[in-house]
This record gives C-alpha cells, sequence and structure tokens, in this order.
C-alpha cells in the first residue's frame, strides 16, 4: 500500500501507468488474503489465496501492448483481462467459506493448482507475440523509462514460469520455492518504482539543474556587460531572462515529446504536458506560442502526422490501414486526421500514398 501511496503521488493515472497501479493494488490484495488465510486457517494452502501472479501477468501485458503499438486499450479489454483476477478472488472467498463449512469437494483446489501456471504461460506467449508483431517500434523505446521497465516485466514471467512450471527440478525444496514465490511481487514493486518515481524524478532534477545553470550563466554574463544599473536596463535584462526561461522550455518540450511520444495518447492534453515538465500551464503556452510558433493542438497533430508519414510504409504493405494508422498516431477521429494532413503535406493522405508508391517503383526501375 506505501508502494501505491508513492506511485499515486509521483504518477499520474493517465495512458500505460494506470495498469501499474492495477498491479500494486492487486499485489496488496494478494498479500492481505495470505495473512488472512494464515491467522483463520489451521492448515492455510496458500494456492487459494489471491493471485498477484495472475493479476501482473494481465496488467504488465497491457502495459507492453499499449507501449510497442502506440494504442490506447478500450476498457472492456481491461475487464476481459481481469478475468482470471476475478476468478483468483473468487477462490479466495470459496477457501474462506470451506472454513466454516467444511467440504469434500476439491475441484477448486485442482483449479487453484494449475489456472495460475496456464495463465503466466498464456500471457508470456502473448507478449512475445505482440513484440515480434510491433519489432518495428521497439528501437523507439530504446533508452526509454517504459523501455527498460516492460525488459524486466518479461524477464520477470521467465522467472516466475520457472518457479511455478518447474518447481522440483529447479529448487528441489518446496519451503524455498514457496519464499521465493511471495518475494515475486515486493521484487515487482520495488522495481517499478525505480524505473518510474526514482527515474523519472532524477531526469527531471538533471533537466531542472541544467536549465538553472544555463540561466545563471547568461545572468552573469548580462551583469558583467552592465556598466550602470537603472531602472530600464534591470527591465531589459529580466526581459532577456524570461527569454531565456523560455526558449529552455520550448527545447525541453521539444525532448520530451521526441523521447516519450505522448502525442501517441489520443487523451493527451497541455495539462498532462505542463505536469510531465512540471511547469504552469501558462509557461507552457508561452514557450509553443513565442517559440514553437504554434498552439499546442496544431503542435501536437503536427507531431502526429510526422509519425504517421514515418509509419506509412505499414499502410502500403497492407499491415495497416490509412484510419488504422493515423489512430495509431494519436488521432481520435477521421476528420481532424484529413484536416492537419491536408493542411501540413499538402493532399490526401491517398493522394500522398499513391504519390509516395509511384515514386518507390520508379527508383526501384532506376536501380535495376
Amino acid at each position: 500500500m506505501i508502494f501505491s501511496m508513492v506511485l499515486f503521488r509521483f504518477q499520474q493515472l493517465t495512458g500505460s501507468n494506470r495498469y501499474l497501479i492495477i498491479i500494486f493494488l492487486g499485489g496488496a490484495m494478494a498479500v492481505l488474503s495470505k495473512i488472512t488465510l494464515y491467522l483463520a486457517a489451521p492448515q492455510p494452502n496458500f494456492l487459494t489465496s489471491i493471485s498477484s501472479t495472475v493479476c501482473f501477468s494481465g496488467m504488465s501485458h497491457l502495459f507492453l501492448y499499449e507501449n510497442v503499438s502506440g494504442r490506447k486499450v478500450k476498457l472492456w479489454i481491461i475487464v476481459l483481462h481481469l478475468l482470471p483476477m476475478t476468478l483468483s478472488i473468487l477462490i479466495f472467498i470459496n477457501a474462506l467459506g470451506t472454513l466454516y463449512q467444511p467440504t469434500d469437494e476439491t475441484w477448486w483446489l485442482i483449479i487453484s493448482k494449475t489456472f495460475r501456471p496456464y495463465v503466466l504461460l498464456f500471457y508470456f506467449f502473448l507478449d512475445v507475440w505482440c513484440l515480434w508483431k510491433y519489432k518495428n517500434t521497439l528501437s523507439n523505446l530504446k533508452g526509454q523509462i517504459n523501455g527498460g521497465l516492460l525488459a524486466y516485466f518479461v524477464f520477470h514471467k521467465v522467472l516466475l514460469i520457472g518457479l511455478l512450471i518447474f518447481p522440483k527440478h529447479l529448487l528441489p525444496h518446496e519451503s524455498l520455492n514457496l519464499y521465493l514465490g511471495l518475494l515475486s511481487m515486493p521484487t515487482i514493486l520495488a522495481v517499478i518504482v525505480y524505473f518510474k518515481v526514482i527515474l523519472v524524478s532524477n531526469r527531471k532534477n538533471q533537466e531542472l539543474e541544467d536549465s538553472i545553470a544555463i540561466l545563471l550563466e547568461k545572468e552573469t554574463a548580462l551583469n558583467d556587460n552592465s556598466s550602470t544599473v537603472t531602472y530600464n536596463s534591470c527591465k531589459y535584462q529580466k526581459s532577456n531572462l524570461d527569454d531565456d526561461k523560455y526558449h529552455i522550455l520550448a527545447s525541453r518540450i521539444k525532448i520530451y515529446v521526441q523521447q516519450e511520444k505522448p502525442y501517441l495518447d489520443m487523451d493527451f492534453t497541455a495539462a498532462q504536458l505542463a505536469e510531465s515538465l512540471e511547469v504552469s500551464q501558462h509557461d507552457l503556452s508561452i514557450a509553443i506560442n513565442q517559440y514553437l510558433d504554434s498552439t499546442f493542438y496544431e503542435y501536437i497533430n503536427g507531431l502526429r502526422i510526422q509519425y504517421f508519414l514515418s509509419q506509412i510504409d505499414r499502410v502500403i504493405t497492407g499491415e495497416m490501414t490509412i484510419l488504422v494508422l493515423a489512430y495509431t498516431s494519436g488521432f481520435s477521429s477521421k476528420s481532424t486526421f484529413n484536416k492537419y494532413f491536408k493542411l501540413l503535406v499538402g493532399s490526401s493522405p491517398s493522394a500522398y500514398i499513391d504519390q509516395h508508391v509511384k515514386e518507390q517503383q520508379a527508383n526501384s526501375l532506376l536501380l535495376d
């Protein structure tokens, strides 16, 4: 629960971060269920407790999918992937019921013993399939925080498969296997906090220190070049410092959107960008208007068009339709996509693609 509070404090619940919160809550429920069984049952069977592994498997897959595909998962799909977790909760409730009304039925024991490894294997292969399908976009995650977290998630699933499916071969002592299993969720939570809180804070602090250092250097230079200080000169110096401040902020905006690609989220807003950069929306608006010569939505939709153009071969090869790639690029409607495409490119998407194909064919003939 402490981990959950830390993540709530430092992270927005938008985008793929919402899956991390569900993983935290699933882990907390799993720990509480084990404590309940330990205190209430004379011979507790921890396989009937709520499974943090099941919750982690499904939600980490959705986290991976959104990051590698650039698409936002709909609510009903999230609910569908929470069904194994729901089954785990029902098994736990049934186990509590048998404490007061003993029964000879063992069907729920069989399910509790077998469904965790099957769910884990299912999502592991689903992860592998997802990585293979979107292998062309994996380079975008290189050097990003989410990229490192995704790599750990896949690695951790491999470890869990070893613990749950091959315990007799890897760990001859069953008690050791149990203790390592109990350490699984705290390890996952600690890694999430490291990537999403510590690393994020370190990057923001470094960017802030660099910005302050540049401002101090320019302020010192202005002071050294000033022989007299009058009201007008102070006013002019303040104006220069403000210009430097917004110029640096504009550079930070460009670096952030290039690295994190937040514009691929259809619901991305100026408020989210301001919060990520830890600046006010007023300062953000000034930096974009004056130094990027655009409004927020014009700038973001321009980036979406650039991303669309960079992925246009996926339309040509038939992997995606124009509309699907437009949604993948962050557009929420066909009309908005067509409007900005024609405004920035000068033609309709279909006409541009036809011309692009003709140019590729012509270049191929020249090379032949």
